[in-house]
């Protein structure tokens, strides 16, 4: 398990986040996606564009995924095996700051997922 609280620094300043109960936002609808990758397919850039709900509630998604061969003869792969790391933005266009705070919210959680929480999220821990 992560640490409870977890501690995120936003603008300066240490937030403390225990954990609370809570439902996840409902399934967004996919309303466009392109995909940009090399010739050999090792490397592919996705992004998508869903809406929550109503048009107001936006969903911005980036990915990179670079697919590799498989050199164990032993695993399931099927002789191709696949990393990927995603960002998603989620604004609501009736929100106001949001040029300024998305920056902000972005650094907050690259600055959390270090190479040590990266390691335990791979790993299963939440």
């Amino acid at each position: 398990m992560l640490s409870d609280p977890l501690s995120v620094t936003y603008n300066g300043t240490a937030k403390s986040l225990p954990v609370i109960g809570g439902r996840w936002p409902s399934v967004p609808k996919e309303v466009g996606k392109r995909m940009y990758g090399t010739a050999d397919g090792e490397f592919v850039v996705a992004t998508r564009q869903l809406v929550h709900g109503d048009t107001r509630n936006r969903v911005a998604e980036i990915s990179l995924q670079r697919t590799a061969p498989d050199t164990d003869p032993n695993t399931a792969a099927q002789g191709y095996f696949g990393n990927s790391v995603a960002l998603r933005f989620t604004t609501n266009a009736y929100s106001v700051g949001t040029s300024a705070d998305i920056p902000l919210i972005r650094a907050a959680l690259l600055s959390l997922v270090d190479s040590t929480l990266q390691g335990r999220l791979i790993t299963g821990e939440h």
